[in-house]
């Protein structure tokens, strides 16, 4: 399990994106739809590590823009567990929320198949800023 120690220097060294990475392990970790903590698809890591990653990812590449990077940690809550996109606007500011609902799949609960559903969120992600499809 990821813990303070463990997550990059970037994340711990900024209270805003630690806060943000706190809130999404705990999104994740306690508040899904089952209760129970998420985990990534074919092994045990608890699916916080895939949003540090992107964010790790973003970082290595030289993007030093807290706001997305804080979407990066911040970009399957919305989809995967109980949090609300007001909830993010409240608690990370208009520019956040935005960022996090350009990375949230538009595809959400629709029953064409995966090929339809990945062209519909790729056109949706095209309409929004560099920003969000940087990220």
């Amino acid at each position: 399990m990821l813990n303070k120690i463990n997550l990059p220097g970037f994340i711990i060294a900024n209270s805003r994106l630690f806060e943000t990475y706190e809130f999404a392990k705990d999104a994740h970790g306690r508040r899904t739809k089952d209760g129970e903590p998420q985990y990534r698809k074919f092994s045990e890591d608890l699916y916080i590590t895939h949003p540090v990653a992107v964010a790790t990812i973003l970082h290595g590449r030289g993007i030093a823009d807290i706001a997305m990077l804080q979407a990066a940690l911040l970009h399957d809550v919305v989809e995967d567990t109980l949090v609300e996109h007001a909830e993010i606007e409240d608690r990370f500011g208009s520019d956040v929320a935005y960022l996090v609902e350009g990375l949230t799949k538009k595809s959400m609960g629709r029953p064409e198949n995966r090929a339809f559903r990945k062209n519909m969120d790729n056109e949706a992600y095209a309409t929004y800023c560099g920003r969000v499809q940087t990220v």
